[in-house]
């Protein structure tokens, strides 16, 4: 880790008392571990010190963003979108994680201007929907639930917009209930897309929620993995050769999300290293990928 941390220092030009910073810790602390001679918790500094180093990784990573590749899978999710736009109807898209669901729907916000699109988490109740939704249509974000979403629907009346939903399996019943409604009443279309439990909470254990998931126009699963045609589309499109596909496709596992770090992974340590990517570079950072 010394080596390592020696290392960073050196690619980015970082004094001790820098690194000491980043890490909160002395830089008497710092200079006594790279002497090798550092009396205190080595186990807790190193651990500090990894994490810091990943993190860095992981923004160096970042900065190799590739363009939307329209694979079979994403451009079937698209024309599901593209239907619950045009006809003011509510669409489903599921799927495991990893599949590209959030590129797909980011793309499409891309092309159409007048979408509202959010991506929802764990802590979203109706409320915090409807003030979200509020948000990006400028309106006061106070006053009841009934007060936000009769605002969100006179807004919303005629103007042929889309509502997109992300991650739509975090939202409670009465969330999705508010959303059908608003759906109702403005006329506007719907799209709601996450994981496949998101199909069950529509639903219902026992169908109780059938008046919810009969307004449902289509429904795209996305099932639980890529197809060999979506990883070569993905790996042709950024490496502009098909000679890796077949090793990337094994190494993936048919995850677009592990396929896109392996990527970036192989193409930075290419860069690094002033040399072309091959298959030992595609091997190693494989290996280094969390499953």
């Amino acid at each position: 880790m010394i080596n390592e941390l020696k290392a960073y220092m050196q690619e980015h030009k970082l004094s001790q008392r820098q690194v000491s910073a980043q890490l909160d810790v002395s830089t008497s602390v710092i200079n006594q571990y790279l002497k090798g001679n550092y009396p205190g918790d080595i186990k807790n500094l190193e651990n500090s010190i990894r994490g810091l180093l990943q993190r860095v990784e992981e923004k160096v990573l970042d900065r190799y963003t590739f363009p939307y590749v329209p694979t079979p899978k994403s451009r079937r999710a698209l024309d599901v979108i593209r239907y619950a736009h045009l006809e003011n109807d509510i669409s489903l898209i599921t799927g495991a994680a990893g599949l590209g669901k959030t590129q797909t729907l980011k793309e499409y916000v891309r092309q159409e201007k007048n979408v509202i699109f959010i991506e929802t988490e764990p802590t979203y109740t109706a409320k915090v929907l409807l003030r979200e939704i509020c948000i990006r249509l400028n309106l006061s974000e106070k006053g009841s639930l009934h007060d936000m979403s009769q605002a969100i629907i006179e807004r919303l009346k005629g103007t042929g917009r889309l509502i997109i939903i992300d991650e739509a399996e975090y939202l409670p019943y009465r969330a999705l209930e508010t959303l059908r409604r608003i759906h109702d009443k403005a006329g506007v279309g719907l799209v709601l897309a996450g994981l496949p439990r998101l199909l069950m909470n529509m639903r219902g254990r026992n169908s109780e929620h059938a008046q919810l998931y009969s307004r449902v126009g289509f429904h795209y699963s996305m099932g639980d993995r890529l197809e060999k045609e979506d990883i070569y589309a993905l790996a042709e499109a950024t490496l502009n050769t098909d000679e890796f596909n077949g090793l990337l496709f094994e190494k993936c596992g048919a995850n677009a999300r592990r396929l896109n770090k392996l990527l970036r992974g192989a193409i930075r340590t290419a860069e690094i290293n002033d040399r072309p990517i091959d298959q030992n570079i595609i091997n190693q950072f494989s290996e280094m990928l969390v499953h």
